[in-house]
C-alpha cells in the first residue's frame, strides 16, 4: 500500500468518527433542547390553568359574596314578615276575644 491509500484510508476513518461523533452530539444537544421545551411548554400550561383557576375563583367569590348578601336580605324579610303575622294574629285574636265579650255582655 501506498503512501496516498493509507492517507485516504486515515482520512476516510477520520471522517466516519468525525461524523459519529458529531451524530451522537447533535442527537444529546437535540433531546436536551427538546427536553427543555417540553418543559417549557409545561410551565406554559400550567400557568395557563393556574390563570385560569385564579378567575374563575375570583368569579365565583364575586357570586357567593352576592348571593349571600341576597340571603341576608331575604332572611330579614322573612323576619319582618313573621313580625308582622304574629302582630296580624294577636290583633285578630284580641278582636275575635273582643267580640266574645260583648257578646256575653249583651246576654
Amino acid at each position: 500500500m501506498g503512501p496516498e491509500i493509507v492517507m485516504a484510508l486515515v482520512g476516510v476513518v477520520c471522517s466516519a468518527i468525525s461524523s459519529v461523533v458529531t451524530f451522537l452530539l447533535t442527537r444529546r444537544k437535540y433531546n436536551s433542547e427538546v427536553d427543555s421545551q417540553v418543559v417549557e411548554n409545561v410551565k406554559n400550561a400550567f400557568e395557563a390553568y393556574k390563570q385560569v383557576m385564579e378567575e374563575t375563583i375570583a368569579s365565583q367569590e364575586k357570586k357567593i359574596e352576592k348571593l349571600q348578601s341576597e340571603n341576608d336580605y331575604l332572611k330579614k324579610q322573612f323576619e319582618m314578615m313573621q313580625n308582622q303575622l304574629v302582630k296580624l294574629l294577636l290583633n285578630e285574636g284580641l278582636k275575635a276575644q273582643g267580640i266574645k265579650i260583648e257578646a256575653k255582655m249583651e246576654e
